[in-house]
């Protein structure tokens, strides 16, 4: 037992909860973004929110399809000209 209001003490199954930089870097977050808020608040911010990498890699395949037809529809309009 800890005598602090510290969070990263064992529990009694021997697990402890990730701190709020573990849960930012599981997500994607890098090491310079900053949470301000107590512990319960982060963890709700860190979990609704969405993989970093996960999203770019939508972003860029989206980019990737747009591209893509983009490049497709002009072809088909200079076959009509």
């Amino acid at each position: 037992m800890r005598a602090g209001a510290s969070y990263n003490y064992l529990l009694v199954n021997g697990k402890r909860r990730l701190t709020e930089r573990e849960m930012l870097r599981l997500q994607g977050f890098p090491d310079s973004f900053q949470l301000i808020g107590s512990y319960s608040a982060a963890r709700k911010l860190v979990g609704n929110s969405v993989a970093v990498p996960c999203v770019v890699s939508v972003v860029n395949f989206m980019f990737d399809a747009v591209n893509k037809n983009k490049f497709k529809v002009s072809q088909k309009q200079e076959k009509f000209i």
